[in-house]
């Protein structure tokens, strides 16, 4: 593991070079926010694309797979889960709205999903009498 020299903080001055980073990056944080405020609309859609793209890549590696179009409806909330399956990518929707959401809320205590109150596939608990190939 790589150690880090921090040293130079006990002097109380900060390196130049350090302090214009981080007013660069300040600078570009304010004019991200500005373009996001301006193009809402555009945020909005490419939020709602990424959501969806981020829920089949994750579910494809664990090898639950549909179509796109389904997948697209599962996670925009326009339809049920009908099976074991598209209740695992409503639940991974779930998981990654709270994430989204709430994520100042989250515990980050470096431990599992069930102790930073991530819900475990909250979609197929909540519906698992609802859907005959889940069970309870």
């Amino acid at each position: 593991m790589r150690r880090f020299d921090y040293s130079f903080l006990n002097n109380g001055l900060l390196p130049a070079k350090l302090m214009n980073i981080t007013a660069s990056i300040a600078s570009l944080k304010t004019m991200a926010s500005v373009r996001k405020e301006e193009h809402i609309c555009v945020f909005t859609e490419l939020e709602a694309i990424a959501k969806v793209q981020s829920v089949k890549s994750s579910n494809a590696i664990e090898g639950i797979v549909t179509s796109d179009e389904r997948i697209a409806e599962i996670v925009n909330q326009n339809s049920a889960p009908l099976n074991h399956n598209e209740a695992e990518i409503a639940g991974y929707r779930d998981a990654l709205n709270e994430i989204h959401l709430g994520y100042e809320h989250i515990n980050r205590s470096g431990k599992g999903s069930k102790e930073a109150g991530i819900p475990e596939n909250t979609f197929s608990r909540k519906f698992a009498r609802q859907i005959p190939e889940i069970s309870p």
